[in-house]
């Protein structure tokens, strides 16, 4: 019964870590060689000599905060994003040639298995829910070697805490699926 309530909440909460940051599309060096913080410079060259240094840093890192937060995507908005554009109309065998498309693929897969792995943790079948959670982990991990071969991610620091949390929470949910499983195995081995 503990197991089980455990379940249901490790589920529930998987769906609240998708609204955390989750991954940044760009490094920190491919910002600051964006056009909008080198035009920057051209712009506060009419500045008063005395403080033009320091004004200059300080707008470079109003802009470059400002360019990290429009980077910065939570896990429902990379799948709406994917959603929208690339219309399921519009997918030929160029979708498939494009190396991005498999990572967020699997975050498409990740979700469903997701809402899966909530409705089995209702029903209680705890086998189902270990097996499912392993392959959520396995797509997760794929994810991740997706962006980086696809050279989405250029730097670890792109990966926020949303990745983080979804990987620990994964984890908790197999053992404790495990042990729920192991546990109802064992009592219904003793009643036999």
């Amino acid at each position: 019964m503990k197991n089980s309530l455990k379940l249901k909440a490790l589920a529930s909460f998987t769906f609240l870590i998708f609204f955390l940051p989750f991954l940044r599309t760009c490094s920190d060096q491919s910002i600051k060689s964006f056009p909008r913080l080198e035009a920057t410079e051209l712009v506060d060259k009419s500045i008063d000599v005395d403080y033009e240094e320091q004004k200059l840093n300080q707008k470079k890192e109003e802009i470059l905060e400002e360019s990290k937060k429009d980077f910065t995507f939570n896990f429902y908005e990379l799948l709406f994003t994917t959603l929208e554009e690339k219309k399921l109309q519009e997918y030929d065998s160029s979708t498939f040639k494009d190396i991005s498309f498999y990572p967020l693929f699997c975050y498409l897969l990740i979700f469903v298995n997701s809402i899966i792995i909530l409705i089995i943790t209702f029903i209680e079948k705890y086998r189902l829910t270990y097996k499912l959670g392993i392959f959520n982990l396995v797509l997760l991990i794929c994810s991740v070697v997706a962006l980086i071969l696809s050279e989405v991610v250029e730097d670890i620091n792109q990966f926020k805490i949303g990745y983080y949390l979804l990987i620990l929470n994964s984890i908790i949910l197999i053992l404790t699926a495990r042990k729920a499983f192991h546990a109802e195995y064992s009592t219904q081995k003793n009643i036999l």
